[in-house]
């Protein structure tokens, strides 16, 4: 089942027999959501959760693939604490022909995650099993399957600032782009504390791994509050689209903060003041 603690917190799964629980990894955008023992309807992006209970398990998720597409398909577990030492097996149910397959999705990382393209339009069948017929309470996985597209994440160093009266803060936002994302992004400042200010800075496509985006607190200001940063992209005209970002701190593998803390202190003179 699904759980939110707060308005705060991010989604938790947790399931009958399982020993422990998962934090949900945030989406920009919906997700199909499928509970251990609910059914995949083979709409994606898909996050589907399961749990193995005896030996010699393999789950099997079947949706209708497009000719051409790339995929990517990829267990959550080790990396969440959690037992399952899982392997993914990509099969063409038309031809019977195994598309691709993979234990370790890198060095040091022992989820299975992998891509793959479809070379017709057809089943494709994902199947996990766990390469040790290991089984209990802390086998506890979640798979996510989706089509593969141009993306963007904002990530920042810290979830809290400080910010001096004196000298304008910079923060450093880590834009990272991947599979084919080409537009500038606008990067924005929001729901700043009254008399901080922050000029919006534009992310190029080629070359930008980070921009610092500036913030300046009037002379008179003395304040604690929250702000968020978010992304805009532009079209190729250079114009503000639909599409927006939001910049996160990791706090956890799976759990993520976007909103930020600021403080602007006094200064040592007004200190002295009486």
């Amino acid at each position: 089942r699904l759980e939110q603690a707060s308005a705060f917190s991010p989604p938790v799964a947790s399931m009958t027999g399982a020993l422990g629980w998962s934090w949900i990894v945030p989406v920009e955008n919906e997700v199909n959501r499928v509970l251990p023992g609910g059914t995949f309807d083979g709409n994606l992006p898909a996050l589907l959760f399961g749990h193995f209970t005896k030996p010699g398990e393999t789950h099997h998720y079947e949706w209708k693939a497009m000719k051409g597409t790339k995929y990517r398909a990829e267990v959550t577990s080790k990396s969440d604490g959690f037992l399952l030492d899982s392997k993914l097996t990509i099969t063409d149910q038309t031809s019977g022909k195994t598309i691709a397959s993979n234990d370790d999705v890198s060095r040091g990382r022992y989820d299975a995650g992998v891509d793959f393209v479809a070379a017709e339009d057809g089943l494709i069948d994902v199947a996990i099993s766990e390469l040790l017929d290991g089984f209990g309470p802390r086998h506890f996985y979640r798979l996510s399957i989706y089509p593969v597209r141009p993306r963007c994440r904002l990530s920042v160093p810290a979830d809290h600032f400080v910010l001096s009266k004196d000298k304008p803060l910079a923060i450093t936002i880590a834009v990272d782009r991947t599979s084919g994302f080409e537009r500038k992004v606008k990067l924005s400042a929001v729901e700043l504390p009254r008399g901080v200010t922050a000029e919006p800075v534009i992310s190029e496509p080629k070359g930008d791994k980070s921009v610092k985006l500036k913030l300046i607190a009037d002379d008179d200001t003395k304040v604690h509050g929250k702000f968020r940063i978010v992304g805009t992209v532009l079209d190729s005209d250079g114009q503000p689209s639909s599409d927006t970002l939001k910049a996160r701190f990791l706090l956890r593998p799976s759990v993520s903060v976007t909103a930020f803390w600021l403080t602007v202190p006094p200064a040592s003179n007004d200190k002295a003041r009486p």
